[in-house]
């Protein structure tokens, strides 16, 4: 009996497993965040979920082939329109995603302490220290001892503090001000610490406090990397990140990205209510994102030196002086539901001629 086969299968079935579970979860939250803010929740009938197993059911023999109907109900709940062609949340994190980004890659290109040296031509926000598996490095990956560290810092009034490994949706990210101690007694080891970032006046009139991120999705699985689509996402007044909802799914809101930059008229919190405004009473419709068509080039740029992953999210923000900056990107879980619901289905209406490629991918 071949125990490391073995071993190696379970180890696939439950992790598998637990992204089906923690994706029900989030969708259970999602449809009771809908319940108690009025949004009408709607389920899909026989003949819809016949339209959605004719696209995504020929890959149910697959082990990880699987789906349910709660994207497209989330969808049709807030939009109030059905389309078949929603990409499926379980389906894209099982099937899509990992066939697109290869794991050895997404686990090496992930560090937030390497952005600048695997995008070496790419802005950042500018990093005043770094701790790598608890050592510490200035922004060039000179080392530093803890005495150089902690006088780094105090140079400094404030700054921000994030997980270099994993900070998605805003977690764990702060503004500090001090010596070491303080960040080490929060953060231990493997962070990054960077100046705080001053956006374009235009990006802050959506909201001052919090640096308002575009989500620009970009695919590479033909000759050239090309833009997806893109969404901003605003935070509440008064908090320090993009991703803020309160707890009932309001305060935040997400909006729509047209191919030119253009905000759509209608937005969604994270409870899945339409919106046509700002928490701070800014009428966003008709507004356009600066210098979206650089966001767009830079994007590309840096999707073209990484063809082993093909499906990015970057992280875009807009600095004082009108350029575009990569504030992160994401590679293995980047959340698709959002965008669907202010730009439609992820990859259009041709979504089941592009199955077909990804399902040829070397996974």
């Amino acid at each position: 009996m071949n125990f490391a086969k073995i071993q190696k299968s379970w180890g696939y079935w439950l992790a598998r497993r637990a992204i089906r579970n923690r994706v029900k979860k989030d969708n259970d939250h999602y449809f009771e965040l809908m319940e108690k803010n009025g949004v009408q929740v709607r389920r899909l009938d026989a003949e819809q979920r016949a339209q959605v197993d004719e696209i995504y059911g020929q890959y149910r023999h697959l082990r990880s082939g699987r789906y349910t109907y709660d994207t497209h109900e989330l969808v049709y709940s807030a939009t109030g329109v059905f389309e078949p062609t929603v990409m499926p949340e379980t389906f894209f994190r099982l099937l899509v995603n990992p066939r697109m980004n290869l794991r050895i890659f997404v686990d090496s290109w992930k560090d937030k302490n390497y952005f600048e040296t695997y995008l070496p031509n790419a802005r950042f926000p500018k990093c005043i220290l770094r701790n790598i598996s608890g050592h510490y490095y200035d922004a060039s990956y000179n080392m530093l001892t803890e005495k150089e560290a902690d006088a780094k810092l105090r140079a400094f009034g404030e700054y921000i503090v994030k997980p270099s490994l994993d900070s998605g949706f805003g977690n764990h990210v702060q503004k500090m001000t001090g010596g070491l101690a303080d960040v080490v007694k929060i953060f231990k080891y493997n962070f990054i610490v960077q100046e705080v970032f001053r956006q374009s006046a235009e990006m802050a009139a959506f909201n001052e406090s919090s640096v308002n991120v575009v989500r620009l999705m970009t695919l590479f699985i033909h000759d050239r990397p090309e833009v997806l689509m893109a969404g901003l996402r605003v935070g509440n007044v008064g908090a320090l990140t993009d991703y803020s909802p309160t707890k009932d799914g309001t305060g935040n809101a997400i909006l729509g990205v047209t191919d030119d930059g253009a905000i759509r008229d209608v937005g969604y919190q994270t409870c899945g209510k339409a919106v046509k405004q700002c928490t701070n009473g800014y009428v966003f419709g008709g507004k356009r994102i600066p210098n979206y068509k650089g966001m767009c080039e830079l994007a590309l740029k840096c999707h073209e030196r990484m063809p082993m992953c093909r499906f990015v999210a970057w992280d875009m923000v807009v600095a004082e002086d009108g350029e575009p900056a990569i504030m992160e990107y994401n590679l293995m879980r980047p959340g698709i539901l959002y965008y669907q619901w202010v730009n439609g289905p992820l990859f259009g209406k041709d979504v089941d001629k592009l199955l077909e490629t990804i399902d040829k991918l070397i996974s």
